[in-house]
């Protein structure tokens, strides 16, 4: 059966606000109903939902499991002694078409009139609610979507009673195979996640059950997010009983029905129109309502620079103080958290090279590999963690193997640290920061040693390509005619026996270009990112006025 939507009007008027509910591996009606109680008649009938209707997901489950299982490499799982079960062939379906289908249903015309819409997945139902979202996302889609609640959602792979349900999906007979508790699927949704995580303007609640051992709390709480937003949220009972409600006073639909009026509440609508409206005009052009906001920033700003005064980067009363800071010579002869991991690895390999249950478990090979991949600072972070997080857990408690966990904790730590890639100048116009910018270029351009070597680039910006300009710059400098950043980072490397080599590409007067270009801002950002896989790519930049590019770029920066 192909994914259907029914939808639960409150009164025959249309309603601002949905909710869309998303089962996960149980059907819609075990899921949301128990003991003659619906969630859904429980949502209609509440007098504090005065503007809401509910639009209710159905699908074939076993299709889902099917095709979960052969996402996850199984092939054939035992249903006898003698009988045995072809997994990915005949009716199955994946979490990617279940969310295209989804994808299908919000676009058409009876959802589209909703201002704002929720989605809440149990379990498997909230990997098809995010991956929608995050495709929307990596597509440049534009929806109505304001919130998303999970409900014991397995984001980071789950134990075996998981597989248990999904195999006994298939078929109650099946033998238990052994499989690792992560997929492709989690990967990739772990990727897009963190590509798009600054971007997201979507509210997220997780919620895990305490007595719930198909979905613990560690993976119903997305790693990827922790430090963006709160953590799990409790609900008393297992995997389905979480969902075993009485009537409006009950603790669980308190605590959810509680979430959905905050994430209505909080004027999500009104934020985005104003980003969205003013991106493409000049700040003279702005609002009243944009000054308001202007003040608000300010307010949080000064509260920010006073809690964090101490913790500042410069605390200098002169350029002259910055010029000397041990920091700022740091800035430009440092390198950053490749160069410590890679240098941790090899630490850890030489130290443990022959134990024997280093061996065994080819920890030092498996670190070794991921030392040489080619990833940005994220991506990297999130596939150490992940690979050295698994070996803690496998290693027994002994004496002799705490060494093992602290020296691995160690190299996680590197990952923590502050690496410093960009130089920001900020201040109004007038205030000395070109002439402070010509004066750190001559300070750090000729060096007592030729162990490294710092160049300053500026750019100059034809055309808002940012990647054609780079390679632009770094061809006049260099007298090349390189097509691609990697032909760079070859040469670059190539010199690491002779000397080490960071270039700073200089913006001078970010804003100027920002506002000839409105996406300038989010696009610079994101390639810095990317281009934290190159470790010799370093940025000093001004910009007046900053705050206002935390309206209009909605991010977290601070």
């Amino acid at each position: 059966m192909a994914l259907e939507l029914l939808l639960h009007k409150k009164n025959d008027t249309l309603s601002d606000n949905l909710i869309v509910l998303i089962h996960g591996l149980g059907a819609s009606e075990s899921t949301w109903r128990h003991d003659g109680v619906s969630w859904i008649d429980l949502f209609l009938t509440d007098e504090t939902f005065s503007n809401l209707d509910i639009a209710e997901i159905k699908y074939e489950t076993s299709h889902l499991a099917n095709g979960l299982l052969a996402s996850m490499g199984l092939n054939k799982i035992k249903l006898g002694r003698f009988k045995s079960f072809t997994v990915g062939k005949g009716n199955f379906t994946t979490i990617e078409i279940l969310a295209r289908e989804l994808k299908r249903e919000i676009d058409s015309r009876k959802i589209k009139q909703y201002k704002n819409v929720l989605l809440i997945g149990h379990s498997m139902g909230g990997l098809v609610a995010i991956r929608y979202i995050l495709e929307e996302l990596e597509n440049n889609q534009t929806h109505n979507i304001k919130g998303m609640i999970s409900l014991a959602t397995p984001y980071n792979g789950s134990s075996m009673a998981l597989y248990n349900q999904l195999i006994k999906n298939i078929n109650k007979h099946a033998q238990i195979p052994s499989l690792a508790p992560n997929s492709n699927f989690l990967d990739e949704t772990i990727r897009l996640w963190q590509k798009h995580l600054e971007n997201m303007k979507i509210n997220f609640k997780f919620y895990f059950g305490t007595e719930d051992t198909i979905v613990t709390e560690n993976s119903a709480i997305p790693h990827i997010i922790r430090s963006k937003w709160v953590g799990g949220i409790p609900l008393p009972g297992d995997h389905s009983s979480i969902l075993k409600v009485i009537d409006h006073s009950s603790t669980n639909y308190s605590h959810i029905s509680e979430a959905i009026k905050e994430m209505f509440e909080k004027g999500i609508e009104l934020k985005k129109k104003i980003v969205e409206e003013q991106r493409g005009r000049t700040f003279e052009s702005l609002p009243v309502e944009f000054d308001k906001m202007l003040a608000i920033y300010e307010a949080k700003i000064e509260s920010y620079l006073k809690e964090t005064r101490d913790n500042m980067p410069f605390n200098a009363k002169s350029d002259d103080d910055i010029l000397t800071d041990p920091l700022l010579k740091g800035f430009f002869e440092d390198f950053t958290w490749r160069t410590k991991v890679q240098k941790g690895i090899s630490d850890f390999s030489r130290t443990y090279n022959n134990d024997p249950y280093i061996k065994e478990k080819n920890i030092i090979p498996t670190l070794q590999k991921i030392r040489e991949l080619n990833l940005t600072y994220p991506e990297f972070k999130n596939k150490l963690r992940k690979e050295i997080q698994t070996f803690i857990l496998d290693i027994p408690e002994t004496r002799k193997t705490s060494s093992y966990k602290v020296a691995l904790i160690e190299i996680l730590k590197l990952m923590e640290d502050r690496y410093n890639k960009i130089l920001l100048i900020t201040g109004e116009s007038g205030t000395g920061k070109t002439q402070l910018i010509n004066s750190i270029i001559e300070n750090y351009s000729l060096e007592d040693s030729l162990k490294y070597f710092s160049l300053s680039i500026p750019l100059i910006f034809n055309g808002f390509n940012i990647e054609k300009n780079i390679i632009n710059s770094l061809n006049n400098f260099f007298d090349t005619d390189y097509q691609t950043l990697l032909e760079f980072n070859q040469l670059i490397t190539s010199l690491a026996d002779e000397c080490s080599l960071k270039i700073f590409f200089i913006i001078d007067d970010l804003q100027k270009v920002c506002l000839t270009e409105a996406s300038f801002y989010k696009n610079l950002k994101e390639f810095v990112e990317r281009t934290t896989v190159f470790e010799w790519i370093n940025w000093i930049i001004s910009i007046n006025e900053f705050d206002q590019y935390l309206i209009l770029d909605d991010s977290q920066f601070l």
